[in-house]
This record gives C-alpha cells, structure tokens and sequence, in this order.
C-alpha cells in the first residue's frame, strides 16, 4: 500500500455520515419495532440493513479503514438507533465494546 493510500476495504464515511444514515435508518426501525419486539421476532433483516450502511463500523480506527467515529458522534448515532428500535441498539453494544476493548 502506497503512503497516504486507504486500506483495501476502507470505508469512505464519516462519523457524521454515519449518524444522518442512523437518524435515517431509525424511521424505518420504529415502523415495525414494537411489533418485532411483542412477537419477539430477531431484527435479521434489519441488522443486515445497518451493516450495508456501514453502521457497525462507526468505532473502526482510520488506519484500519474505518471512519473513526468520535464518542460523540458514536453516541448519537445509537440514540437515533434506539430511537428506532431499542432492542437493535442495544444487540450492536457487545460488538462495539469489543471493538474498543481491541483499540486499547
């Protein structure tokens, strides 16, 4: 890879982009939350929705590809997404401690 180059793979969002797409995504979520929640049926295709957009990626250092999303921003967009559908944001919480626990 040449000085400067973006890893193979790397995401081209910011963390800003990411929380407008969870703001987004969060009026979809809530059009079928409470129902998925009382049937107690999992968010697949949901999931696989945030993951298209990039979203689980949001903590992911720039030097691996990722946008590096500030805490900040990082918060935002989970409030947008438990806005949308609690139980989806609160599914994505062990996979960005994790994420962070590797960052340190």
């Amino acid at each position: 890879m040449q000085a400067g180059a973006a890893p193979l793979g790397a995401i081209e969002r910011s963390g800003a982009d990411l929380v407008a797409s969870a703001a987004e995504l969060a009026q979809t979520l809530a059009q079928g939350a409470i129902v998925r929640d009382l049937d107690r049926v999992m968010p697949y295709a949901e999931a696989k929705t945030l993951r298209g957009m990039g979203l689980q990626t949001a903590r992911v250092p720039k030097r691996y590809g990722g946008p590096e999303a500030s805490f900040v921003e990082f918060a935002q967009m989970m409030m947008h997404l438990g806005e949308g559908d609690p139980n989806l944001a609160q599914m994505l919480q062990p996979h960005f401690v994790l994420m962070d626990w590797l960052a340190i």
